[in-house]
């Protein structure tokens, strides 16, 4: 059950990544973009062009054979653990690409309506990390059912998110105050992990690197 429900899961995320590669991509490269967009568009899709391919020219056959050999799985996520470090690298370009999708909302609601998506294009782009979450649990759930793959599974769980599940993240403001004088109210945004807090600085518009700035951290 839990295989048929990975197999059936991984089908529709590759139809949602190619959505955004055949569909939204596509699209903003016949419509063109203003002078001061340009570059910006390939910020906000980061490398889902490449975790597309590889997921709809590899993963998902390799995972339909688990469907007959079960043993497979685990070893699958090993062997192709440093390929899901394309994960990491998508999730770390995510602010930016968030950042520029707000400063142009209207030219992506655009595209979205002359494609016919009911979804955003934000809806979308949050595919990827969702997806990583899911093969966690869906992991967990094989680990209760698979003695056999036991000890496999349980050794990729961590490889998948070293910092853990992401439970809740906010903004809110901080004040300085420097020789009896207070200082306007900073604006940072709180990241809570299961095994860490990050906090950072939203960097504001005209900044040569939208998207947040690490300020600090606790274990």
């Amino acid at each position: 059950f839990v295989l048929n429900e990975l197999v059936q899961t991984e089908k529709d995320y590759v139809k949602d990544l190619g959505t955004v590669v055949e569909g939204f991509m596509k699209r903003i490269e016949e419509k063109g973009v203003s002078e001061d967009m340009k570059g910006k568009d390939k910020i906000v899709f980061g490398n889902i062009h490449q975790i597309y391919d590889w997921h709809k020219d590899f993963f998902l056959a390799e995972l339909e054979k688990c469907l007959q050999e079960p043993d497979r799985l685990a070893q699958l996520f090993i062997k192709h653990e440093r390929r899901l470090h394309m994960y990491v690298v998508y999730c770390q370009n995510k602010p930016r690409s968030e950042y520029v999708v707000a400063e142009y909302e209207a030219y992506f609601e655009e595209v979205q309506q002359e494609i016919s998506q009911r979804l955003t294009i934000s809806d979308f782009l949050i595919k990827p990390i969702q997806r990583i979450t899911k093969y966690q649990l869906l992991l967990k759930d094989f680990l209760k059912y698979s003695e056999k793959a036991g000890l496999e599974c349980s050794d990729i769980e961590g490889k998948l998110t070293a910092q853990g599940k992401l439970l809740q993240q906010d903004t809110f403001y901080v004040t300085e105050q420097d020789s009896g004088v207070q200082s306007r109210p900073k604006e940072r945004r709180v990241f809570l992990f299961e095994q860490i807090v990050i906090f950072s600085e939203l960097l504001r518009k005209g900044s040569l690197t939208p998207g947040y700035m690490f300020k600090k951290s606790i274990k």
